[in-house]
């Protein structure tokens, strides 16, 4: 197929550029393999969607965000976009500090019914980060039931109670990260605020 593909792409299929996309991605070849998934979901009538998806996790996995908002604004403009696909775009949306967009991507890949492992947790740092400490202190607690990173479930959960009046839920938060998380510095970030509610 890669020979093909340098004498003569025409004949190729969706199928075939999905083949050498898969190989490339378990190569690490992530570049070349996102080009090859967004080939094969353009000339395909069928399984556009995960070929979207995987172009999109290839640009993820090798930074590149240029070709990742290409083709999420493609799949998109098709009705193409996955559970998978919409957390990456959130992401994406966060880390540009767009929180309101990103928030309606993790919402919109939760409303898809199929759960993509992380989006409960960073739809909360979302909401976090947009003041809606309540929403986000439900969305770490939902995080936990999918065994996402424990201790920064707890810890957020912990700041949006703080933030919230909810002293002793706060407190009894804190106080587990303060005592069991294996990462030294959310740990003393934990005591650090039991600290404050003390003074």
């Amino acid at each position: 197929i890669r020979k093909a593909k340098q004498m003569n792409a025409a004949v190729l299929t969706g199928g075939h550029y999905a083949i050498v996309g898969l190989c490339e991605y378990n190569a690490g070849d992530y570049t070349e393999g996102g080009k090859d998934f967004l080939r094969a979901a353009q000339l395909s009538e069928e399984g556009n969607a995960e070929y979207y998806e995987q172009a999109i996790m290839c640009g993820y996995l090798s930074n590149d965000y240029d070709f990742i908002k290409q083709t999420i604004e493609e799949a998109e403009s098709k009705d193409m976009m996955t559970a998978n696909a919409l957390l990456i775009e959130g992401i994406l949306l966060f880390s540009e500090e767009h929180y309101e967009k990103a928030e309606s991507a993790f919402s919109e890949a939760i409303d898809t019914g199929t759960l993509t492992v992380g989006t409960y947790y960073y739809r909360g740092l979302t909401r976090l980060a947009l003041g809606d400490f309540e929403n986000a202190a439900d969305d770490f607690t939902e995080a936990l039931k999918w065994e996402e990173d424990k201790d920064s479930c707890i810890f957020n959960r912990g700041v949006c109670y703080a933030a919230l009046g909810e002293k002793e839920k706060a407190e009894e938060d804190l106080l587990y990260i303060a005592e069991n998380a294996a990462d030294e510095s959310l740990a003393a970030s934990a005591q650090d605020l039991l600290v404050t509610f003390q003074e």
